[in-house]
């Protein structure tokens, strides 16, 4: 089992090309085909997780999955993602990345609730 903190962001690993991706709200733990990665020092939660989200995050992956029917993303590989970025703006925009993103599924509840 791995266990995550609040903040943290966890990443399914198997059949990465769903693009699984939940920025923690509370402690837990969870299965190991779950990859949690922790802010650094230097960096928010939501701008790593505004990282991990992106095209160029998971295009990435892709390209080191192994397995056809249902593939896992290379670890090693994952680790080595460069995350480039400058301090200044990054909690703005990890802010307003995570805002947003909270938007959309409470509008996704309001449209199942009313089904």
């Amino acid at each position: 089992m791995t266990y995550y903190k609040k903040g943290d962001v966890l990443i399914a690993n198997i059949r990465p090309y769903l693009r699984k991706i939940w920025l923690a709200d509370s402690d837990g733990g969870c299965s190991a085909d779950v990859l949690a990665f922790r802010a650094k020092t230097n960096h928010t939660s939501e701008f790593l997780y505004s990282v991990l989200m992106q095209d160029s995050f998971y295009d990435y992956v892709m390209k080191a999955s192994k397995g056809s029917k249902m593939p896992r993303g290379d670890i090693n590989h994952i680790m080595n993602f460069p995350i480039i970025s400058d301090e200044l703006d990054e909690a703005k925009i990890g802010k307003l990345i995570t805002s947003i993103d909270k938007k959309i599924s409470i509008t996704r509840e309001i449209n199942r609730n009313l089904a």
